[in-house]
């Protein structure tokens, strides 16, 4: 078989994943725990299939609206990974991108761990668990290895670089509702990811009594 047919058929195969990649990907789309695990196991697999051929996987990547060197495509690659353990662990999990990210970063006994004690829950913050992967592995090593700190500042928005910060001081969170309001506030900044920056006691207010896991 001549090198133009197989590469003739390997284009066509290619193509075929491609497409189909895409059109489950985005049946994937809506926001939560469960969805955003699949969208990464679609991303892992798919660059996986495609490792031999890295174009293919830029295009990819270009139909579902992402560059393959974004940070948005190395996060969802590296929760795919942590798929088959985050996956039966989905009912605790937050709908957060970069909650989910630095989770998937946990050794499956540590998620189990957290669960049931209670520190992971739907509600949990990003700055959380970045916290805790900070206890128990080398933090820079690890963002190294997995490619994306590197990329982190060609994501963020306008205004929150070259040390343009902001601040609020906050009186009172004793309230339930205000409480939630604040938690999906620093969840919507941190998937922009802009770098939030919780004093211990706001940490120790925001987090909510929950039941531990079975």
């Amino acid at each position: 078989m001549s090198n133009s047919i197989v590469n003739t058929n390997n284009q066509l195969v290619n193509g075929t994943l491609i497409e189909s990649s895409v059109m489950e990907f985005k049946g994937y789309a809506r926001k939560t725990a469960e969805n955003i695990l699949e969208m990464g196991r679609v991303v892992y697999e798919t660059k996986d299939k495609l490792k031999a051929n890295k174009e293919d996987f830029e295009v990819f990547c270009s139909k579902v609206g992402f560059k393959s060197t974004s940070s948005s495509i190395k996060k969802l690659s590296q929760i795919g990974k942590g798929y088959l353990m985050m996956k039966s662990q989905a009912d605790y999990l937050p709908n957060s991108w970069t909650t989910l990210y630095e989770i998937s970063r946990l050794a499956e006994s540590e998620l189990t761990k957290y669960i049931s004690e209670g520190v992971i829950h739907q509600n949990v913050l990003g700055s959380v668990i970045k916290s805790l992967n900070g206890s128990t592995k080398n933090d820079e090593t690890s963002s190294k290895e997995a490619g994306v700190d590197g990329e982190r500042q060609e994501e963020v928005p306008n205004g929150t670089v070259n040390g343009l910060t902001f601040t609020c001081t906050l009186k009172n969170v004793n309230d339930v509702a205000f409480k939630a309001q604040l938690q999906m506030i620093i969840q919507n900044l941190e998937q922009l990811n802009v770098d939030v920056k919780l004093a211990p006691e706001l940490k120790s207010a925001l987090q909510p009594l929950v039941r531990k896991a079975a």
